[in-house]
């Protein structure tokens, strides 16, 4: 048992370390704000929402300063210009979780590379705590030497390691959404198991408050919040007004609190300040682009590839692959938006495995009612990375951080997929040849996680 734990503590430490040192030191600290969440402290800590830093007169005398080849040398990049003043559109998950409390404490503020640090190693721990859990209640023959592949796969083939080969301002705000949302996916699953209302009340705070870094993630919290509420009536003997305001109350403060924000800043609860966005693109035509429906087959069809099937160029330096690489301007058709991207069944193959799961949860259902709660876990579990991959396919662009949006899920569910393969059929000829497939693709996966951050970083 003590030897297990240290074990489980050294990859852990492991994870963490390659995090901090990936590909370069991570863990420091500014004086002054020179970052985007820095100059957000700074204004939050001041009273103010908008940034103290002034757009220049010559940005504002512009024919129209949102035209990218006008505000080129202008602009202060990626910030949404509105009523003169500087905003930030990106969520304030980081500021208000992370950037205030260590700036009160320390009296500085954090590197853009130390807050990415915080955000994924939290939610990597909290993971491989989750799969911890699960293994010991529901797969006890699980071997110490898989456990620990599933924790290098947790930390390494999840998009981490890439999000901290460049950790600005856009590479934070997906970090910090993963930590919670690893958060909530740890309380959904106590809740499955004992049904508290503290658990639930957990669950619905760390989910909701995903919509403060990624606004996107609203539809998990409107997809899952009701089917989990019908759960809940099923199988537990609270009554309602609990499970409705245990369920509902967290989320609908956040929500709240949410639209107040958007409002004073634009006058609308809606708008984060997105379309005001200065960039290396005009994000106002993008906007147009967003509203015509018709360009939705389009994308589904470009993005399926781009997310899922894009390969990734062999070179001679170590790592010995990289990303292919658009500049800040690349489109295809004129209105579709490409960086530098790979494909995840390319990365990350053995998620495919995930295909199998909605047979096993029939078989376990019908045969081994005892994993109930942890087969329901599932089901809610694949809410997410459904829902947020169906979302970015849909969208006229493929970025590799944003599939940090899905493919931590996606690793989990698959984990836990072949866990139950294995319970299932553990002794028959296909489920070994599967399981040497997977630990190849696993190891593999692990290796590419760690490389593509590298190979991107050397173009940069």
């Amino acid at each position: 048992m003590i030897y297990n734990l240290y074990c489980r503590l050294a990859l852990t430490i492991y994870i963490l370390v390659a995090y901090a040192f990936y590909p370069d030191f991570h863990l420091a600290v500014d004086a002054v704000p020179h970052s985007l969440y820095q100059y957000l402290t700074q204004s939050f800590l001041a009273g103010h929402l908008d940034l103290l830093v002034q757009p220049s007169q010559e940005l504002l005398n512009l024919p129209d300063p949102y035209d990218p080849v006008q505000n080129y040398k202008l602009r202060l990049h990626d910030a949404s210009l509105y009523n003169d003043k500087y905003y930030l559109y990106f969520g304030p998950l980081p500021i208000i979780v992370f950037h205030i409390p260590f700036k009160l404490l320390t009296g500085f503020y954090p590197s853009d590379g130390l807050a990415a640090f915080f955000f994924l190693s939290l939610g990597f721990m909290v993971n491989f705590f989750l799969i911890i859990k699960i293994k010991e209640q529901y797969f006890p023959r699980i071997s110490e030497l898989q456990l620990g592949l599933m924790g290098a796969l947790l930390g390494f083939a999840n998009g981490a390691p890439f999000l901290m080969s460049r950790p600005v301002v856009y590479e934070i705000a997906i970090a910090s959404t993963f930590c919670f949302m690893s958060f909530a996916l740890f309380f959904l699953y106590k809740i499955t198991q004992k049904y508290k209302t503290k658990d639930i009340i957990l669950f619905s705070l760390c989910l909701s408050l995903c919509v403060a870094g990624r606004p996107h993630f609203v539809l998990i919290c409107f997809c899952l919040l009701p089917a989990l509420f019908i759960y809940l009536i099923k199988h537990t003997s609270k009554n309602r007004f609990t499970l409705i305001t245990a369920l509902f109350a967290p989320a609908a403060g956040v929500g709240f609190m949410l639209a107040l924000y958007n409002y004073v800043r634009f006058g609308s609860i809606w708008n984060f300040g997105h379309i005001w966005q200065l960039s290396c693109n005009n994000i106002k035509a993008l906007h147009k682009e967003l509203s015509n429906l018709g360009k939705i087959p389009r994308n589904l069809l470009y993005s399926s590839y781009f997310y899922f099937l894009q390969p990734f160029l062999i070179v001679k330096i170590f790592p010995y692959i990289r990303l292919i690489w658009h500049n800040c301007r690349y489109h295809i058709d004129n209105d579709y938006y490409l960086e530098a991207i790979v494909g995840v069944f390319i990365t990350t193959p053995f998620i495919l495995l995930v295909l199998a799961l909605p047979k096993l949860i029939l078989i376990y259902f019908r045969n081994r009612k005892k994993t109930a709660p942890l087969l329901w876990f599932l089901l809610f579990t694949s809410f997410v990375p459904f829902i947020t991959t169906l979302f970015l396919l849909i969208l006229p662009f493929a970025i590799q951080r944003y599939q940090v949006d899905f493919i931590p899920y996606w690793v989990l569910l698959a984990i836990i997929t072949f866990w139950l393969y294995e319970d299932y059929a553990r002794h028959s000829i296909h489920f070994k040849i599967i399981k040497i497939i997977f630990i190849v693709t696993a190891v593999m996966s692990i290796y590419m996680g760690f490389s593509l951050g590298l190979g991107y970083w050397t173009t940069l």
